[in-house]
């Protein structure tokens, strides 16, 4: 540890060899000491050893004060640094200059990676979706997308598109359909019906002994003719 004034005096060789030995002493150890150095100027980089050797501090003098750059553990042989913030450049890094567990966690601002940048290499498929970690670590992993359920949905289920989608087919059908009311609209259709070319809006519900249709556009009620077998 040494501090140095950083003047070299006029002396006779001795003195002069034994100045300059001090004054590379002092930039060999980074200016430790105690206190900060009685020539420090502005930029001026020293290490204050007033703490513990697990807590040595890095500083730097700014010409009015001591800007702090990291605390040094020496019996770990580790620095924090003070402030963790840094800027990297565009495609500075890459995963070829980190090893596993390296980089404990990084923060990202909205919107500046977009899917085609965003990796996670656990060896993902197609179809593959991002969800968490087992364990509730925070971390993302690659995993298949689960199967959709539907044998109990507790909210509407709502076509993308009006007079678009089919439920069923000719060769897929549907082997029963339990219902309440059932209503019945073909208004979207420009075209109307295949018969008259009218569209129509109409509900057909249940009695007790009848089945009746209104018809939603005029308001009026019907019921059908039934005949028991």
């Amino acid at each position: 540890m040494a501090q140095h004034d950083y003047n070299i005096a006029n002396a006779s060789f001795p003195t002069v060899r034994t100045d300059l030995n001090n004054v590379l002493s002092a930039v060999n150890s980074t200016n430790s000491g105690s206190s900060r150095p009685s020539s420090a100027v502005a930029g001026t980089i020293w290490l204050d050893t007033s703490g513990a050797a697990t807590a040595q501090l890095l500083k730097m003098y700014d010409g009015a004060g001591d800007i702090l750059l990291g605390t040094i553990n020496f019996t770990a042989n580790t620095i924090d640094w003070a402030d963790s913030t840094i800027t990297l450049g565009a495609n500075s890094v890459d995963s070829d200059q980190y090893v596993d567990g390296s980089i404990d966690q990084v923060h990202l601002a909205n919107e500046v990676v977009n899917e085609a940048k965003l990796q996670v290499s656990n060896a993902p498929q197609n179809g593959y979706m991002l969800t968490a970690q087992s364990g509730n670590t925070g971390g993302l992993t690659w995993a298949a997308a689960p199967a959709a359920d539907f044998s109990s949905i507790g909210e509407h289920a709502l076509p993308s598109a009006d007079d678009t989608y089919d439920l069923g087919s000719a060769s897929k059908q549907w082997r029963n359909i339990y219902t309440g009311d059932l209503h019945l609209s073909n208004e979207s259709k420009a075209e109307g019906n295949i018969v008259d070319g009218t569209t129509g809006n109409w509900t057909i519900q249940e009695g007790s002994e009848e089945l009746y249709i209104l018809n939603n556009k005029s308001g009026k009620k019907y019921k059908f003719k039934l005949e028991e077998v």
